[in-house]
Order: structure tokens, then C-alpha cells, then sequence
């Protein structure tokens, strides 16, 4: 058994020094090394007052090193654990769990910083932020900019839009929509995007015009000025 032991050791080393020789073209594991025993992660900080949550990317930098293939079902290929000072631990890791880096990362992770927004603080010693502020920055709720305007007549809400390359959009989960649009009764059209946190990202209006029923299709008349077309007619009617 220690033989065995000896000689994933050894196995992971010979990876472990594979991958630090370069990024290169991603390449799978031999046979030998995918018989090395999966380590299971564990929390190097577990139980440190200090520590404020976890970040754990299952793929990630390291896998260019062994292709994303040799990381399913493994080992993360990268830990972050944050610390309620704003510290950054980084450790990378090969599938089989050998470490091939850990650093202190030179940028801390101050109040409201976006480098909060991935950490799992059910991981850090204080999950309710009974005795820390929850550093993650406040998200504005979406409001009805145009309420109480006779002109208008509905709201389309898109909480992740396809193909939006501002944000991960992964990131507006319980966040602020990504993008509202507002409809107006003569045809024009108000699209705005937004952050994760309710930031303005892009505003834009469109002149009037005739619409197509379909183009009215999702628009939710309900936060417009004539909900029950007691004085318009019901735009999606042909």
C-alpha cells in the first residue's frame, strides 16, 4: 500500500512539472496517471476564523496543461480562498489533486469588488455575516422609469439575455435584469442594459413606428397605462 502511494505521489510530481514547464496544447492523462487515486477536495481552511468564503472553478487555467477531459470528476482545477481582510489565496491543482501552484494573490478583494461575486461563504466561518458586513456590493432593484406615463404601453423584463458579452450571465442570478425594454403606444421602443448590480450599461430609443403583433409578443401590459385596452387596442391583435 505505501508502494502505491509512493508512486501517485511520483505521478503527480511528473505532472506537476509537465504542467509548469508551459501552457501548451491541451493533452489527456497516460493510462498510468489515470489510474492515480482521485483526491478529494478539502478545505485547507476549515475552521479559520479569518476565512470569509471559497471559490472553487472546476476548470479553469490549469486544464489548457491536460485538457478539460482529464478534470471531469476530479479534482477542481482551481481553489481561491477568500479572507475577510480581502487576502486571496490561489491554489491550482492537477486532476488527481497534486498542487501545481499557490500564491497570494497582490490584489485584495475590497468591499463591492466584482471578485466577490463567485465566493461561497457557506465554505467561510461566518455563512450569516453575523460578525462581518457581507462584502458583496448591493444590488439596485429594477424600477418602472416611465410610471405613470399615458405613452406607454408595456415592459418587456429579461433577466439574462443571450448573446450579451458585458457579463458572465451566470452573474445576474437574483441580480438585476440584464435588460428592460419599454413599449410605447405609437411604436417606440426604449432598450436598456444593464450590470449585475443595476448599472446603466447602454440606453437607446427608437423612433415610432407600426409594429407587428409578434413584435408585441412578451410585452407585459401590466406595467403600462392602459392594461385592460379600455383605451387602445391590444397591440398583438392582427
Amino acid at each position: 500500500m505505501m508502494k502505491h502511494l509512493q508512486m501517485i505521489l511520483l505521478i503527480g510530481s511528473l505532472v506537476c512539472l509537465t504542467g509548469l514547464a508551459g501552457c501548451q496544447a491541451p493533452r489527456k492523462l497516460s493510462s498510468r496517471e489515470q489510474k492515480a487515486v482521485r483526491v478529494a477536495w478539502h478545505n485547507a481552511y476549515q475552521g479559520d476564523p479569518s476565512l470569509a468564503g471559497v471559490e472553487i472553478n472546476q476548470y479553469f487555467d490549469a486544464t489548457c496543461r491536460f485538457g478539460l477531459d482529464a478534470y471531469r470528476s476530479a479534482h477542481p482545477a482551481q481553489v481561491k480562498y477568500y479572507f475577510w481582510d480581502g487576502r486571496i489565496r490561489t491554489c491550482q491543482y492537477a486532476p488527481n489533486g497534486v498542487i501545481l501552484e499557490r500564491s497570494w494573490n497582490k490584489e485584495k478583494a475590497t468591499p463591492g469588488s466584482p471578485l466577490w461575486d463567485f465566493v461561497d461563504f457557506g465554505l467561510g466561518s461566518d455563512p450569516q455575516f453575523k460578525t462581518h458586513a457581507d462584502p458583496r456590493r448591493k444590488v439596485q432593484q429594477w424600477r418602472n422609469l416611465h410610471a405613470g406615463d399615458p405613452t406607454l404601453a408595456g415592459i418587456r423584463i429579461m433577466q439574462k439575455t443571450e448573446g450579451c458579452a458585458y457579463e458572465d450571465k451566470s452573474r445576474f442570478d437574483h441580480r438585476h435584469p440584464s435588460l428592460i425594454e419599454y413599449y410605447f403606444w405609437d411604436g417606440r421602443e426604449r432598450s436598456m442594459f444593464f450590470t449585475p448590480y443595476g448599472d446603466v450599461r447602454s440606453d437607446s430609443l427608437s423612433g415610432s413606428r407600426k409594429r407587428s403583433p409578434e413584435e408585441w409578443q412578451g410585452v407585459d401590459f401590466s406595467y403600462g397605462s392602459d392594461p385592460q385596452f379600455n383605451k387602445h387596442k391590444d397591440p398583438r391583435i392582427q
